[in-house]
């Protein structure tokens, strides 16, 4: 009996050491699941984990290389963040197709590549002049006008010889002008059309546009006219209609009322915070989702401010300012593959969790190792710190 115990032991370590045999054959690079992983709009940010599995030893190294030009960021540990140039892809192409050549090596001298396509799509940041409401000239009055909607990084000049006499538009986007008696009677006749160019500051991109400037409508009845009611922005009733948390997603519609006119245009200024990606439109409609950086750990919330403004054709406008509140989201624990613990016969075995690179917290908060000791083996134990120590008998 005692033979065979033994026999089968020799038996179960022999096919043990063949399983390991098997397993350390070739390294082989892991990318993301899913369909479009490797599809990106320009302008867009493409982020994503590489793997790797096999070989003779787990510490794994990436490396990327491309015959193109396209600033990509890849950290040894295999994390690829790449943002693609707003001129990476022609307006006559819409698509545009990047190969790039990515290598993983480990401790044991193995190495493999593999050549991933990403596929880029061609995206404008230039405004769309669409819907442009005219420019109506009061008599004898100076008027002006604001091209709404537009960001800050565009520039604006009027096209030559378009304009009438005393027109200015500044770099801003703002027309004003004070017509001549015969100039105001000229355009009661026939309204004007003015041609101007949009600059796009950063990457030099142009965009016609064109607006109509007509005399402002007089009224023919003698009685004074009624007094048209303020013009104010309308928030969202809700409860909690400005409070979100990292990584969710807040969305709502503003909407106005009074003035002389309906024809409502929006626009949001910054205010005191800056630039986080809050995607605003004319028609008042708000998207966003708060990245998961926004809010450090160490507090519970962060306070965005920022101004709605409302415009109607006649000139009208308002201003709300808005705190939108972003709750902090923590974020659990990452482990990536960790390193083979070795162990020996009758000896202490440490192996060091807590200074391994593969258990990460993506919020930077302390970690803490708790063992599950219904899957650990006799005698394992595992401390706070991540420290694992066995000693086999």
């Amino acid at each position: 009996m005692h033979k065979q115990y033994l026999l089968f032991s020799l038996l179960y370590i022999l096919a043990t050491l063949r399983l390991q045999a098997q397993d350390a054959g070739e390294i082989n690079i892991q990318f993301p699941e899913g369909q479009k992983w490797n599809e990106i709009k320009e302008g867009e940010t493409l982020e994503f984990k590489l793997g790797a599995s096999g070989g003779l030893s787990g510490n794994y190294q990436f490396t990327a290389t491309s015959e193109s030009s396209l600033n990509f960021q890849l950290n040894k540990d295999g994390f690829f963040r790449w943002t693609p140039d707003y001129k990476l892809v022609n307006s006559s192409e819409r698509t545009k197709t990047f190969p790039v050549l990515f290598e993983v090596t480990n401790d044991g001298g193995q190495v493999n590549t593999r050549q991933v396509e990403f596929i880029v799509k061609q995206q404008t940041r230039l405004p769309a002049f669409f819907n442009i409401k005219p420019f109506y000239i009061n008599q004898g009055e100076i008027s002006t006008y604001k091209l709404t909607a537009i960001k800050d990084d565009f520039q604006f000049s009027l096209a030559t010889g378009t304009a009438p006499e005393g027109m200015q538009l500044s770099e801003a986007g703002e027309f004003s002008w004070q017509a001549t008696q015969d100039q105001f009677e000229a355009l009661q006749k026939e309204p004007l059309s003015i041609e101007f160019m949009a600059v796009d500051k950063v990457y030099g991109d142009k965009i016609p546009g064109e607006l109509e400037v007509a005399a402002a409508p007089v009224s023919t009845t003698s009685e004074p006219a009624a007094k048209a009611p303020e013009l104010k922005i309308l928030l969202p009733g809700k409860k909690g209609w400005n409070v979100v948390s990292e990584g969710n997603t807040l969305t709502f519609k503003l909407s106005a009322q009074g003035g002389k006119d309906k024809e409502y245009t929006f626009n949001m200024l910054k205010g005191s915070s800056e630039d986080v990606g809050i995607i605003f439109d004319e028609q008042g409609n708000f998207y966003w989702t708060p990245s998961f950086d926004l809010v450090d750990r160490l507090e519970e919330t962060r306070t965005i401010q920022v101004i709605f403004e409302v415009t109607n054709s006649s000139g009208q406008s308002d201003r709300q300012q808005v705190n939108l509140v972003v709750y902090h989201t923590n974020r659990p624990p990452e482990i990536d593959d960790l390193k083979t613990f070795y162990v020996q016969y009758n000896v202490q075995n440490v192996y060091q969790l807590g200074n391994s690179n593969a258990v990460t917290d993506p919020d930077n908060d302390p970690l803490v190792f708790k063992p599950v000791l219904a899957q650990m083996p006799q005698g394992m134990t595992l401390s706070g710190q991540g420290e694992l120590s066995w000693k086999p008998s």
